[in-house]
């Protein structure tokens, strides 16, 4: 049976994309569906002397959970990027090396697993 964990790439004060709102959204959904449904979240700050730390809006909805601090490139920030075409070679390198490509609402969906129970009720909320 898999584990799942929300992983929060590198979402940060300094870093500025076409799509960051819609980006924010989605990790704000995650983030509260996580959270409702025990889903344990980890969450990266790239350089965060130079970006700055977590946007505080997406902060809040974390929890306890303590930011990993990194210099390295080592975790994909490829759901939302500066550039489109930078997405679009995100993707393609995430699916090569073996990642599932969705979206918020299946995973959200996926791990209700089903409508009849208050958690649905609760998270469907955040996705209309």
């Amino acid at each position: 049976m898999a584990h799942p964990v929300v992983v929060v790439v590198d979402v940060q004060e300094r870093l500025d994309a076409e799509r960051r709102d819609d980006m924010v959204t989605n990790v704000k959904t995650l983030a509260s569906a996580a959270r409702r449904l025990g889903v344990p979240v980890l969450v990266t700050e790239q350089y965060p002397k130079g970006l700055g730390r977590t946007l505080p809006e997406v902060r809040s909805l974390l929890g306890e959970a303590p930011p990993f601090e990194k210099t390295a490139f080592s975790c994909a920030d490829a759901v939302c990027s500066r550039r489109p075409a930078n997405l679009e070679i995100g993707l393609g390198q995430a699916r090569q090396a073996g990642a599932v490509v969705t979206a918020t609402e299946t995973v959200v969906f996926q791990r209700l697993g089903s409508a009849d129970s208050d958690a649905f009720r609760e998270l469907s909320k955040l996705l209309r």
